[in-house]
């Protein structure tokens, strides 16, 4: 039973949203404008130990540390996010980090977080002979490579993109798969496969 509640809830929580994404329609969108805001990024490092009780869970951790201010952290240390200790719940948190640990109800994860740029690029593109406006937000962990990026979405450059068919306005720049994610379906496949065999 636990192994087929982890199947379906990594495939329809990570996966799915992959195998939507590849029916995108294709369009060309030109760049209108652009911005890099700086924020906080943080990962998690997990083990499959047990984290110690007064731990604070990690998604809210997470989103606590990723909503301070990164102006406010430059102009005062104590306003930045700290590394810390805190515990994920496999069952309903950070899959990629659980690896072989789904029997851990509490395991023992550092987080760390690092300054990253979201680049807003503001492009125009065509539905149906009809012009369409949206915003696409990519993440960076260089600033070196949001400006990069930047550089190569200059306004008024054009480029392929792809837009869903189920709302227009969400655009992304490539339908390519995530390869750790399909790594993590085929861990969480393996188990329900072999009882499928010995049936």
């Amino acid at each position: 039973i636990i192994s087929v509640a982890l199947f379906f809830g990594v495939f329809f929580g990570i996966n799915y949203p992959e195998i939507k994404r590849s029916e995108y329609v294709p369009t060309i969108c030109q760049s209108l404008f652009a911005t890099v805001s700086p924020r906080f990024c943080c990962d998690l490092d997990c083990s499959c130990n047990y984290a110690k009780p007064g731990l604070p869970e990690c998604e809210s951790l997470v989103s606590q540390s990723e909503s301070l201010s990164t102006t406010a952290c430059d102009q005062n240390s104590t306003l930045c996010p700290k590394s810390a200790n805190c515990y994920n719940n496999c069952k309903i948190g950070h899959y990629k980090n659980c690896n072989s640990c789904k029997y851990v109800n509490h395991g023992n994860c550092k987080m760390n977080c690092v300054k990253c740029y979201d680049v807003k690029l503001n492009v125009m593109y065509n539905v149906n002979d009809q012009q369409q406006n949206s915003t696409y937000i990519q993440n960076f962990r260089s600033l070196n490579d949001a400006n990069d990026f930047l550089n190569s979405h200059k306004p008024y450059n054009i480029f392929w993109c792809y837009y869903n068919p189920s709302s227009i306005i969400e655009v992304v720049l490539d339908r390519n798969f995530t390869t750790w994610k399909w790594v993590l379906f085929a861990f969480s496949a393996f188990p329900l496969f072999c009882w499928l065999i010995i049936l």
